[in-house]
Parts: structure tokens; sequence; C-alpha cells
């Protein structure tokens, strides 16, 4: 998804032989420069992520938490929300 800056976010997971090591949110410029970190999962996989419109506040992303049984717990189900502080990208 992207911001109104124009910056690309996007999942990233690392794997740690035959398990996830980790899911994380990387932001990468539109412009120049490199992606970094945004959003470290704790003990859960990213499976989808989109910024909130309107009500659902604008510089809100949700993050969609995917289970995936025996290499995620039970706490890997459901949504994350977390404030970036930053508009979405307007809608077409």
């Amino acid at each position: 998804t992207f911001d109104a800056e124009g910056n690309l976010y996007g999942i990233f997971d690392a794997l740690d032989g035959l398990a996830i090591g980790e899911s994380a949110v990387w932001v990468f410029p539109g412009g120049a420069g490199p992606g970094r970190r945004v959003v470290v999962a704790n003990e859960v996989l990213y499976a989808n992520l989109a910024f909130g419109h309107g009500a659902f506040g604008e510089g809100t992303l949700y993050l969609s938490l995917l289970a995936a049984p025996p290499f995620t717990g039970a706490a890997s189900r459901g949504l994350e929300r977390v404030d970036l502080g930053v508009a979405s990208a307007p809608w077409l």
C-alpha cells in the first residue's frame, strides 16, 4: 500500500531454519534511499496491510494476521492496528 508521500509499504518475512524468524512491515521511500522496517511482528505472522480511510483513521495502518499452524500460535489471528501518523494515498 502507498502513503500520501508516495512511499510503498510491504510485508517481508525472514526464515529461521524451517520457521518464520521475523515478519515485518518495511517502507520504501518514493524518491530515493533504502527501505527501513517500521513495524516488527511479535510472535505473529503478517498477511496483508492497508491504510484506514475516513472513520477508520487516515494515518492508521491495519495488518491482518495469518494463522499457519504449527509455525504460528493462537496469537497470530485477527488484526493489528498501528498509528503511523502519515496519511494514506488518495483512493482513485
